[in-house]
């Protein structure tokens, strides 16, 4: 009896004017909201045994949430919440962005993503979207008011797909 709603963006860093951007918007979504903070958002999530989930990739955002069908009515709003009612504080950026400064640096010392990265340049070339890579210097770059403009321009509903998948009760 568990639900997975899939929302798909087409909010990818293909569609991001400064490197950064589209990821960080996608991870500051559930950061807290007009209506919820971060903490509330998490625990009532928890509460109802529900899972949320939020990957970026070249072309597509996509934002999951895992639920029983028992609570769907529970947290089915908050994933409406989370999608539409943004706010990315500040504080809670910094605190991603140094994460991310820090993984990337990791990553930076594996072969497989340095062999990932420089075929990908070298295939599609270092102007095209799919031929550039991520740099610790472009976190630094963006600042909340670029998640706020990709956000507004990117996740509504003429830019979004949903799937559905699992034990779905008409309703």
């Amino acid at each position: 009896d568990v639900i997975s709603i899939e929302m798909m963006f087409s909010a990818g860093s293909w569609f991001q004017k400064k490197p950064f951007t589209a990821m960080a918007t996608n991870l500051m979504l559930r950061e807290g909201t007009r209506n919820f903070t971060a903490r509330e958002l998490s625990e009532t999530l928890d509460y109802y045994g529900a899972h949320f989930e939020n990957t970026t990739e070249r072309d597509n955002a996509y934002i999951t949430l895992y639920s029983l069908n028992k609570h769907l009515d529970n947290t089915l709003p908050l994933l409406c919440e989370i999608v539409k009612n943004p706010v990315f504080p500040d504080g809670e950026y910094d605190v991603i962005a140094g994460k991310q400064r820090q993984m990337l640096e990791v990553n930076r010392q594996k072969v497989n993503f340095l062999a990932r990265t420089q075929f990908n340049s070298i295939l599609f070339g270092s102007n095209h979207p799919y031929g550039t890579y991520l740099e610790p210097s472009d976190i630094c770059k963006v600042n909340t008011e670029d998640l706020i403009a990709f956000h507004k321009a990117q996740y509504h509903s003429g830019n979004c797909s949903i799937i559905v998948a699992g034990r779905i009760k008409p309703g």
